[in-house]
């Protein structure tokens, strides 16, 4: 079901402010993935990455951010969902990354690895340079629903799909 009108107008300028769209508005699946885009993106500039191409298309696949800085190429899979913790028991706290039920990066499987890893040789090959190392980053993006907070876990160099 497309939304149209005003506030679907405004809807769709917002996502490019994932903050200010979550405090004002529940995301549904479509925006969730382009808030987790836009949410990686920004996170990859922080770091000094520049976003070279944003869904990309090649003969080989698509990928969800391409970001190059220096000679390393980067095809990133952002994987986005909704999470809430996992109940500790009094007092104690839980080890970071164990405080969760599920993760968006359990749907990044071998195949999907594969593919994103011929994107990127595709994507080296018509750089047609000799010393540009290309890699593959997942990065999961989650939106605490208690909390209307993104948590970014990056996993440079992904090269086995996570267990």
């Amino acid at each position: 079901m497309t939304r149209r009108g005003p506030r679907a107008a405004l809807r769709k300028r917002l996502l490019r402010f994932p903050r200010l769209f979550v405090a004002l508005f529940e995301p549904d699946d479509g925006e969730l993935g382009a808030l987790g885009e836009e949410i990686a993106a920004i996170d990859y500039a922080r770091n000094g990455w520049r976003i070279v191409a944003r869904r990309l298309r090649t003969r080989s696949g698509e990928a969800d951010l391409v970001a190059r800085r220096g000679a390393t190429l980067a095809v990133v899979e952002v994987k986005t969902g909704r999470c809430l913790p996992v109940p500790r028991p009094a007092g104690r706290a839980l080890p970071r990354g164990l405080d969760l039920r599920w993760r968006p990066g359990f749907r990044c499987g071998v195949r999907r690895l594969a593919r994103l890893r011929s994107v990127a040789r595709e994507l080296v090959a018509e750089e047609r340079s000799r010393t540009m190392e290309s890699r593959v980053d997942l990065v999961e993006v989650l939106l605490e629903m208690r909390s209307r907070r993104f948590r970014v876990i990056r996993h440079p160099d992904f090269r086995q799909p996570l267990a």
